[in-house]
């Protein structure tokens, strides 16, 4: 059974920048926002049922969904937001499923924005790695990236945090506070740590 670690944190805190770290360590990535971004541009039952769901105004000039108008409103509107997960989680959770029966590194990397106990048990996760930085950092990496208002920002990691929720399984932090190289240094220290845990 390939030894599976969690990679999380709230928006902002470099989820992306530390997965991409593990990568370039021979690591096989899997990231579940980047699948649901995919099924958002090109899965056409998805796009269709979000359509009429939110309505043409969720488009942009191309006549594709405007991930950001649609954060803003999720955000905003607890009711959507639980529609739209659950459109599009099950697709992701089936396409992860399927990768993770591919993976050939000696350990795999799931990026979820958010770790819950069901996770836990539909990808046999074995560990999590948390990804935190100090919160102005991370209000301005968003707004800057994004483009959205602060208080978009302050919901969406209020959200996130109240649903991740404390597990039994071992437990990694990653501080994204200082340089590159600060970061290289503590994914090259986890990658040795989950290299002996897989073995």
């Amino acid at each position: 059974m390939t030894y599976i670690v969690a990679l999380t944190g709230t928006i902002g805190t470099g989820k992306t920048t530390v997965s991409d770290l593990f990568g370039e360590l021979g690591i096989e990535i899997i990231d579940a926002d980047i699948i649901a971004r995919e099924l958002t541009t090109t899965n056409k039952n998805i796009t269709t049922a979000i359509t009429a769901y939110f309505g043409q105004e969720i488009l942009n000039n191309m006549l594709q969904i405007d991930r950001k108008k649609l954060q803003q409103i999720i955000f905003n509107d607890k009711e959507k937001k639980l529609w739209l997960e659950q459109l599009i989680h099950p697709k992701v959770q089936q396409i992860i499923k399927q990768k993770i029966l591919s993976i050939k590194s000696p350990y795999a990397i799931i990026v979820l924005p958010i770790v819950r106990n069901k996770s836990i048990d539909l990808y046999s996760i074995s560990s999590i790695v948390t990804i935190s930085c100090d919160r102005e950092t991370q209000l301005n990496r968003v707004m800057q990236r994004d483009h959205i208002n602060k208080d978009i920002v302050h919901k969406i990691i209020i959200s996130q945090k109240q649903e991740n929720k404390p597990c039994a399984l071992d437990q990694y932090k990653i501080e994204n506070n200082g340089s590159i190289e600060s970061l290289k240094k503590q994914v090259i220290t986890h990658d040795k740590i989950f290299r002996i845990n897989c073995r």
